[in-house]
Parts: structure tokens; C-alpha cells; sequence
């Protein structure tokens, strides 16, 4: 005879998908706790903007009840998208309204940090353990979880939503993430900057720009604070920050760097470079394996980067990662309606893990294959038409996407 089981879960990570997972399993009455190493909200800067799919992003905003919070700070009109070579000849441009109607209500943008912010209000008190460094867990007989301030135990299940570089992880698999011949800077040119060189928001638009050329290519993106964000990528070797000659934490180094590597571009990207006066942060992008698995082990699982961290070029990280926390919370809360036992508990978590697989295979594929054609295809942006074309096929009776939802698998917005 098998008793029913009122679980209580682990998470592993504050970012939004623990946010995210916290809300949806309130909803399910099951009680979570997460324990995030940083000490507030506001330590680590938190990116730059996104847009949010309606049929994962959105869904979750919406069956967490944030919707109308959400559209507060919501850009529609942050969905207007060029593509252009260095030189800054366009080869896709397209501005909100051109399109079908409902697009505009499917995936509008927002800033990774007001994001968080709509995620982080009416939780209780104490839900979040702020300053909680993860070292290690004992997984049997029970479950007992290792921080710097001491020993957690009570929980039934750890979910793992600690990013990249996942501690979680290494109790599923051994794999680690690869470098993926990727890297370059963040920079920001900040409302007042906007203000002072109007010419570069004309050149931009009122959404985001992506330009490519020469395994190079320089993004920028209209923010929700007025200034205007930018991810300046390159092809180069993993130990690029150690042997590139300069001092990658010093902007005022980074500066003539990034001006002499974007040296024959167009004047406006110069120009942005030469005006940034935000921090410029290094970043080196890596990946999990397309088609990343794990053998299931009770009481533990991942969702998000931990599950199948990818590079930003499908634009499907936080959005992959919200549908992980819907199927995850529906899964566990059919469990817990029903009365179910710890087992069929744990096999609610099996179940979750396998689809996940599925899903998350199609678009780290995605992803790899955008990375590939962006930074190695000597054709693109100029072939950027033919590439939409191929993708808007389909088999017989499957309804087509939108230009623009295939623009936003292609360039990541």
C-alpha cells in the first residue's frame, strides 16, 4: 500500500527560472525554497533584453498571474529587427505592424533586470535564502544539501537552477560545457549618451540591429531604460582574454581594441564603440552537447542552463527554460492532486526529463546552427532571405510560421 506524499523541493539558483519554478509550484500548493549565493537581487549585472514566446515565455508570465505587471514594462515596439553587413547594407528590415497582427502580442521584449524584478515581488518571506553558496549534496539515504552557512535537510527533491557552470549537475553527468569559438564584450551607451548622439539611435531603430561580417558581428539592442545595449562578438581562441595584448577589465583598453577589430565598419557602429560609457565586460560563450542527456537519478534534477546551456543565437534560453518550469510544476502537481506516492513522484520528475530532452535537442540544434551560418557561412547576411525561406517549409498541413517568428529563430531577438 503506497501513501500520498506532500513533497517539498530545492531549488538551486535565484535567476529567473527559479523565480519562475517557486511561483508555478506555489500554484500547485507544493512548498519550495530557493537558495541563491548572491546576497541580494542587485549583486551581478543581469544582461541585457529579450523577447518572450508566446508559447512557453508568455504562458508562464501568464499562469503565474504577473501578466499585467509584465506588460507594464513590456516593448512592442522593441520588436523592430535590421540585419545588415558591416557596411551597414540592410538585407532584412522590419518595424512592429508590418506583419501579421497577432505577432505583437507574442513575442514583445524586456529587460533581463525588470524582468527579474516582475519575478521577485509577493513571494514570503524567507522563500529566498539570499547568501546561500551551493558546495555539495548527499543524495543517500537522505537528501542533505552542503552550503557555506551549514547542512539543509527535509527536501525531496533538488532542482538544479544554477546556470552554466551547474554544482547540481555533476551529481547527473560529467559532462561540462565547451567553448564555443565565440567571445567578445558587453558594452552600453547609457539614456544621456542616447541623448547626446541622436544620429546613432536613428541607425539603430527602435528595436535591435544585427550586423555581421568577417566571423564578426556587433548587436545592438534598444533597452527600457533609454540607452542602447550591445554584444560585440568574435571568432577567436578560448584563452583570448589572457593573450590578447590588453587589459580586458580596463574599458579605456577594450576601446581602441574593439575600434581597430571593427575598423572597416560602418561609421555608426565606430561611433557607438567610441561613445559606450558603460562598463565593457568579457564574455566567452559556451555550450552544453546538442542533445545533452542524463541517466535519472532520483531526487535531483535541472532546468535552464543547467539543463542545456546554449549559445544566445536563437534567442530560446529563458524561454526554453519557462517551459521547463511549466512542464516540470504541471508534472509534480498532477502527482500531488491525485494522492500520488514518493515513487510516483520521482517518476513525475522521469517523465518531465524526457521531454525535456526533445524539446531542448530541436533548439540547441537551432541555436548551433544560427552560430554556425552567423560567424562561418562566408554567404550571410546576404543569403539571410533564402535561409528564411527553407525554414518557413514545412510538412504538409503543419501551419506555417511568420516571417518574423523565423527572423527571430534566425538572428536570436
Amino acid at each position: 500500500m503506497t501513501t500520498s506524499h506532500k513533497p517539498r523541493v530545492a531549488i538551486i539558483g535565484g535567476g529567473p527560472g527559479g523565480l519562475c519554478l517557486t511561483h508555478l509550484l506555489d500554484q500547485a500548493g507544493i512548498e519550495s525554497t530557493i537558495f541563491e549565493r548572491d546576497t541580494s537581487s542587485v549583486d551581478r549585472f543581469q544582461g541585457g533584453t529579450l523577447d518572450l514566446h508566446f508559447e512557453d515565455g508568455l504562458k508562464a508570465i501568464k499562469q503565474m498571474g504577473l501578466w499585467e505587471a509584465f506588460v507594464k514594462h513590456a516593448r512592442y515596439e522593441g520588436e523592430a529587427i535590421v540585419i545588415a553587413d558591416r557596411k551597414g547594407v540592410k538585407y532584412f528590415d522590419e518595424k512592429p505592424g508590418e506583419e501579421d497582427a497577432d505577432r505583437k502580442e507574442q513575442r514583445p521584449e524586456i529587460d533581463r533586470v525588470k524582468l527579474k524584478e516582475i519575478l521577485l515581488p509577493n513571494l514570503p518571506e524567507g522563500r529566498i535564502r539570499w547568501g546561500s553558496k551551493f558546495l555539495s549534496m548527499g543524495l543517500e539515504p537522505t537528501l542533505k544539501l552542503h552550503f557555506e552557512h551549514g547542512i539543509e535537510e527535509g527536501f525531496d527533491l533538488v532542482v538544479g537552477a544554477d546556470g552554466a557552470w551547474s554544482r547540481v549537475r555533476r551529481y547527473l553527468s560529467d559532462t561540462l560545457p565547451t567553448y564555443s569559438g565565440v567571445a567578445g564584450f558587453d558594452l552600453k551607451l547609457s539614456a544621456a549618451g542616447v541623448k547626446k548622439y541622436p544620429h546613432i539611435a536613428n541607425f539603430v531603430g527602435l528595436g535591435s540591429y544585427f550586423a555581421f561580417s568577417d566571423q564578426k558581428s556587433a548587436t545592438l539592442q534598444r533597452l527600457g531604460d533609454g540607452g542602447i545595449g550591445c554584444y560585440a562578438w568574435k571568432v577567436q581562441a578560448e584563452d583570448w582574454q589572457a593573450t590578447c595584448g590588453y587589459d580586458v577589465s580596463d574599458k579605456e583598453a577594450v576601446r581602441p581594441a574593439l575600434l581597430e577589430q571593427f575598423k572597416d565598419w560602418c561609421p555608426e557602429i565606430r561611433e557607438y564603440i567610441k561613445h559606450a560609457d558603460g562598463d565593457m565586460m568579457p564574455r566567452s560563450l559556451y555550450m552544453l552537447p546538442v542533445g545533452f542527456t542524463w541517466e535519472h537519478k532520483p531526487n535531483v534534477t535541472l532546468i535552464g542552463d543547467a539543463a542545456h546551456l546554449m549559445t544566445p543565437f536563437a534567442g530560446e534560453g529563458v524561454n526554453t527554460c519557462f517551459a521547463d518550469c511549466l512542464e516540470l510544476a504541471d508534472k509534480l502537481s498532477e502527482k500531488v492532486k491525485a494522492g500520488a506516492s514518493k515513487e510516483e513522484f520521482d517518476a513525475a520528475v522521469k517523465e518531465y526529463e524526457e521531454g525535456m530532452f526533445k524539446r531542448a535537442a530541436k533548439v540547441t540544434r537551432e541555436t548551433k546552427e544560427n552560430m554556425d551560418a552567423f560567424f562561418y557561412d562566408p554567404n550571410f547576411p546576404g543569403n539571410i532571405m533564402e535561409i528564411m525561406a527553407e525554414r518557413m517549409e514545412g510538412p504538409p498541413g503543419e501551419r506555417r510560421p511568420s516571417a518574423g517568428q523565423i527572423i527571430d529563430q534566425v538572428i536570436g531577438n
